[in-house]
């Protein structure tokens, strides 16, 4: 997805002067790449294990730069993150009404590849988590 969009804004040239930009235009890229998988067996009559990985990726504006100086100026923008997330559970039936769940999720989200390279930049909220869960699972009229 590209956004182009024409805008008026002032640049601040060293050391006090500003420069006028009446037909600047404002460039936003996402290059989304997104795959998901998620399978499920069957492992005995009361047990089933669930899988599933999925990831995410935007390489944003690639190797594009600003050039607010320039004739017509032109600011360049994106969000350029990764994310990968798998996933594993086991889902066991205890009786008609009753599931019990055990299962682990792993959260692995980047903003680095773009954000370390121009200093100045915000710094990257990089994080990871680590979800192992257990739940109980309530069914209405389910046949046994």
């Amino acid at each position: 997805m590209n956004s182009d969009a024409v805008v008026d804004y002032f640049y601040q040239v060293p050391p006090a002067a500003s420069v006028e930009h009446p037909m600047g235009h404002a460039l936003y890229f996402q290059r989304n790449h997104y795959f998901f998988t998620d399978v499920v067996w069957r492992l005995t009559r009361r047990m089933t294990l669930f899988s599933s990985y999925r990831i995410n990726k935007d390489s944003g504006q690639g190797d594009r730069l600003s050039d607010p100086a320039g004739n017509p100026g032109t600011l360049i923008t994106s969000y350029p993150m990764s994310f990968q997330s798998p996933e594993g559970r086991l889902a066991i039936r205890l009786n008609r009404h009753f599931d019990w769940n055990l299962g682990y999720q792993y959260y692995n989200y980047n903003e680095d590849g773009f954000l370390r390279t121009f200093p100045g930049s915000p710094r990257a909220q990089n994080y990871h988590a680590h979800l192992p869960y257990m739940s109980l699972r309530l069914y209405f009229g389910r046949k046994e």
